[in-house]
């Protein structure tokens, strides 16, 4: 198991968390100015039609919009970083599964790509070290 320093472990928490804490706080507000919207075209709607009753319902269907406007944007926001590593999971697995010519592409500059790149330099490290050690054998049977 690979052991990343402490530095780099927290630098790659703090990126992330600060990531999440971004898309947060932008899926909140957006989410609160979709429902503002929306409340204020009940309110018009409502006394437009003369309909008092779906201002005392629309509450109970405001909750599940806000959830929802909440999440798809969340989602949204986060799709990168999630993507990312995904693709760093599969690469792994690749390579795992002995695949030591595939190497993980390097979409990011920041700590993700760092591992990446890491990634990719261990896996043609192992590449070289396999290859001398085939070459030693191949010389001790010639």
């Amino acid at each position: 198991m690979i052991k990343l320093l402490p530095q780099f472990k927290k630098k790659i928490q703090i990126n992330i968390l600060y990531q999440m804490l971004i898309s947060l706080l932008i899926s909140f507000v957006g989410s609160v100015g979709v429902n503002n919207m929306l409340i204020i075209a009940a309110a018009k709607i409502s006394e437009r039609f003369d309909w008092p009753s779906l201002l005392y319902i629309f509450p109970y269907v405001l909750t599940p919009i806000f959830i929802v406007i909440f999440t798809l944007i969340f989602l949204f926001f986060t799709r990168k970083i999630v993507r990312d590593l995904i693709t760093l999971e599969q690469g792994l697995q690749i390579i795992s599964e002995g695949n030591l010519n595939y190497r993980v592409p390097v979409n990011r500059q920041d700590e993700l790509g760092r591992v990446a790149s890491n990634i990719n330099h261990m896996t043609e490290q192992l590449k070289q070290q396999i290859a001398k050690e085939r070459e030693l054998e191949q010389s001790r049977w010639t």
